[in-house]
């Protein structure tokens, strides 16, 4: 006769030894407190369960009927499909953060397959280099969703948003992560950020005020305007001459709006205001932590800034 303080694996043994498929269960005041059936048992021992007492068994007997459902779910042919059309990856894990289930995205996203990871714990991921950490270990943590950016050992860049499920009791059964890949997206900032300081080092060095109004009257002018014009439809390079301030920037910008470079920055560099010791750097520009004190992302030369258009 079984006790409602015998083990699952007592209860085995007895149901076994007498054939029975299923059992009544009665208390100490002989009053039935459920039915004992010989393969729900069996499968709560092959889940881990052996030690639990039957009463406390018949007890959690519908939380276990769920969590049976709820795997044989993750386990079924709908549950894959209907998953694998997801474009974002789709991780899940159990309450203490035991790899269940990943879509064909997250394999396509990560180049691991599910062979390798279904059964592993989330700490052995980390130790074996596939994440860099774990969010759903985080979400067991703090019992709430997370939102984590995490590095993969393919070397994508990946934003993982997990997701906790809770029982009754308020514990965690399962957590239920997406994986949504921005290596792309942070590699198109990072070339959106260099535009946006090239821009800004184009405003900073091209002269402002081009299509100027020259008003000419002395022969020689009209002379020198004709020749600009000339050498403007050339590639040559020109050098031009005269004292401080008779326009020799103006002229120079002249030449650059009437030639093929017009749509191009026109860049002025006055050599002599650069400091001797930063001048290569100025003109040529630096690779990031070239020197002390120089960009943590480098810098473009003023020469590299007029590119495809004139430098004066």
């Amino acid at each position: 006769m079984l006790k409602e303080t015998d083990s699952l694996a007592s209860a085995l043994v007895e149901m076994t030894k007498a054939n029975c498929m299923y059992m009544e269960i009665s208390n100490q005041e002989e009053k039935s407190i459920g039915t004992a059936i010989l393969t729900e048992i069996r499968q709560a021992i092959q889940s881990g369960f052996a030690e639990m007492p039957i009463e406390a068994f018949l007890m959690q007997k519908p939380k276990l009927d769920m969590l049976d459902q709820f795997q044989s779910f993750l386990e079924s042919d709908m549950f894959a499909v209907l998953i694998d059309t997801l474009y974002d990856g789709l991780y899940v894990t159990d309450g203490v953060g035991v790899t269940l289930k990943v879509n064909k995205a997250y394999e396509r996203i990560t180049g691991v397959t599910s062979k390798q990871i279904v059964g592993m714990h989330m700490r052995d991921m980390e130790k074996l280099g596939y994440i860099s950490r774990s969010i759903s270990l985080e979400v067991i943590k703090q019992k709430k969703a997370v939102t984590r950016m995490q590095w993969l050992a393919n070397g994508r860049n990946a934003m993982v948003s997990g997701t906790p499920a809770f029982n009754k009791d308020g514990n965690i059964i399962f957590v239920v992560s997406v994986v949504r890949d921005m290596t792309n997206l942070l590699a198109m900032q990072a070339e959106l950020e260099d535009l946006k300081e090239w821009q800004a080092e184009i405003d900073h060095h091209v002269l402002a005020g081009k299509d100027a109004t020259l008003v000419i009257e002395a022969e020689e002018s009209i002379a020198f305007i004709k020749t600009a014009k000339r050498v403007a439809q050339t590639t040559a390079t020109v050098c031009l001459l005269g004292e401080s301030g008779v326009g020799k920037t103006r002229a120079a910008a002249f030449i650059h709006e009437h030639s093929k470079r017009k749509e191009k920055p026109f860049v002025v560099v006055n050599c002599g205001a650069l400091s001797e010791s930063l001048i290569e750097a100025e003109l040529f520009g630096y690779a990031p932590g070239a020197f002390t004190g120089a960009l943590a992302k480098g810098k473009k030369g003023l020469i590299e800034v007029a590119n495809g258009g004139t430098l004066f």
